[in-house]
């Protein structure tokens, strides 16, 4: 790394690799009020700016100058050193990698001079990634192989390799909630809880039948007895199908011994807390799915709801 600090007689001004990379005006101190590079020699900085723990690596040909060095000269300067291409940056691939996906690599190197790239698959050139980043969508099996960056200056070059490997499948779907009950009438709702940045084809089934027209990413329903079972969702693209887990559905009966919860269903409420939990901390709203945290007071359960 080559690091260059100046003082301009208004500026502290610290360069990295021949690029100013922090300016601060002079605050009567020195250079260690530098908001988010403090500056230390032969040692890294603490929390605590006027103290620094010495690090175990090595400085070569430092310098003291008498005039204030300009951007251009910095510039110069850094250009002129001998020294072939450093990685500061690896490329990383997606793990696993599914079927249709894509995988972007990603390099930042630095070096003197000019820097050049060329990608690599096999030990082959990938022809026309002479980029910072290549990317491979659609992924299929053959796909996976060991993909590398050669990095090149006039003074040498630096290889980074990864390996990517297609997983023959898309990936799995789990669904939210896994189990649900719903007063009849009531809205009721199934979905993934993530879904893969893939171009997919989506199919809801209910008891291993598919639903008609159910055809996006999530579900949405009103409960009736008609609709009680298993939930799954089938994904699918042109490479492969897949099946994510199941979720349950159950209908419960709106009371008839006392007419209040009948006339509050009636109005389709968002949520309805009846607080009549036997056990457990959950408050169950059977009416939107919002259920609720109950907070024990003095040993005793209160009406209290935290709206998870």
């Amino acid at each position: 790394m080559f690091l260059v600090g100046t003082y301009d007689g208004t500026n502290w001004n610290l360069y990295r690799n021949g690029t100013l990379v922090e300016q601060f005006p002079d605050g009567g101190v020195g250079p260690s009020e530098l908001s988010s590079h403090p500056w230390s020699v032969g040692s890294r900085s603490n929390p605590n700016k006027y103290y620094g723990q010495f690090f175990t690596g090595s400085i070569a040909e430092p310098a003291i100058l008498t005039n204030a060095l300009d951007a251009a000269t910095v510039s110069n300067l850094y250009n002129s050193v001998g020294l072939p291409p450093v990685i500061t940056e690896a490329p990383v691939v997606p793990s696993p990698a599914y079927l249709g996906s894509a995988a972007t690599f990603s390099v930042w190197a630095d070096g003197p001079g000019t820097l050049s790239y060329q990608w690599y698959s096999n030990s082959v050139p990938v022809a026309g990634q002479t980029g910072t980043n290549f990317s491979l969508v659609g992924l299929i099996p053959s796909d996976s192989a060991t993909y590398s960056v050669i990095v090149t200056n006039s003074h040498g070059a630096v290889t980074s390799t990864v390996v990517l490997v297609v997983a023959d499948e898309l990936p799995p779907i789990i669904l939210t909630p896994a189990a649900e009950s719903r007063w009849l009438g009531s809205p009721l709702s199934f979905a993934p809880t993530t879904l893969p940045t893939l171009q997919l084809s989506y199919q809801w089934d209910l008891n291993g039948h598919a639903i008609g027209g159910a055809t996006q990413s999530s579900y949405t329903a009103t409960t009736t007895l008609g609709n009680v079972g298993s939930y799954s969702l089938v994904i699918s693209n042109s490479y492969a199908t897949a099946t994510s887990s199941v979720s349950t559905l159950a209908a419960l009966t709106i009371p008839t011994n006392t007419l209040y919860p009948a006339t509050i269903l009636g109005d389709h409420p968002l949520s309805y807390f009846r607080l009549d939990e036997q056990s457990g901390t959950v408050a169950y709203d059977y009416a939107g799915g919002n259920n609720g945290k109950l907070l024990r007071r003095g040993g005793t359960w209160s009406a209290w709801l935290l709206v998870g």
